[in-house]
């Protein structure tokens, strides 16, 4: 029995489709891609910071995710996405923003629980929109979405790390800055 499924075409036509692509690429550009290649190496390098501060920092943003995301989940349903998707978007970029201003291995640490807050909404909220827009029709429409988050975690290291060789950590940093402002944009038209 074939299942009534959205047409990848009819998803794309819909504009808080596009917008869950957008902020799924820009949320794994800075949570994964950066996060995991390049903010470790400013820690050690420029800051000086041990292995074990870095697993601090990245353990404050898991517990911080771990411990909202119920609560994140919940506030999308009850406030909108496009509530939900500002808050994220908008505390991940100053999480972000701090890393630019960062000459203290303690300021990693306030990046991280913000980062972690922030997150909590970014890993519900697109996935929800996602969820509107199918009506619980599934297929190409999920793999496409997966595949945009996919997309920024791989290609930020590439990009970040050119930038980082070239001009150093902050720049790099800035233009993950900029990246995320415009996840907030794109969920201010949600």
């Amino acid at each position: 029995q074939e299942r009534n499924t959205i047409s990848l075409k009819s998803a794309l036509a819909l504009k808080p489709y596009r917008s869950a692509l957008i902020i799924s690429f820009i949320t794994a550009w800075v949570l994964f891609g950066m996060s995991r290649s390049i903010l470790p190496l400013f820690m050690v390098e420029d800051l000086k910071s041990t292995a074990s501060f870095l697993g601090i920092g990245f353990t404050i943003a898991s517990v911080v995710q771990g411990i909202l995301l119920l609560k994140a989940g919940s506030l999308s349903d009850k406030k909108g996405r496009k509530f939900s998707a500002l808050i994220g978007s908008s505390l991940v970029t100053v999480s972000v923003a701090i890393l630019l201003f960062t000459y203290q291995p303690w300021m990693f640490l306030l990046s991280m629980a913000i980062s972690g807050i922030g997150a909590a909404f970014l890993s519900t909220t697109p996935s929800a929109i996602v969820g509107d827009v199918m009506k619980g029709k599934g297929g190409q429409v999920i793999a496409l979405f997966q595949m945009s988050g996919d997309a920024g975690a791989m290609v930020a290291p590439l990009i970040l790390g050119t930038i980082a060789d070239h001009y150093g950590f902050r720049p790099a940093f800035l233009t993950s800055a900029v990246l995320m402002s415009v996840a907030v944009l794109v969920a201010t038209k949600l």
